[in-house]
């Protein structure tokens, strides 16, 4: 078993440690950080539910 040598720029948004994961280490992905579909996914994310403790707040001001 080799080595895993810690990279704090390797820790995934998910909390996993891709400098761990065989994809990430083979080059086959590209981890959270620079993977465009990951960061898109989370700013959707982000998205709803600033949408929805919107809806909350606007609901309850009436």
């Amino acid at each position: 078993m080799e080595e895993i040598t810690v990279d704090k720029n390797k820790i995934a948004s998910c909390g996993l440690y891709c400098g761990a994961c065989r994809k990430f280490l083979s080059g086959k992905c590209l981890g959270c950080k620079d993977n465009e579909a990951v960061r898109e996914a989370k700013q959707r994310k982000d998205l709803q539910e600033l949408d929805a403790l919107t809806h909350h707040l606007r609901s309850s001001w009436e």
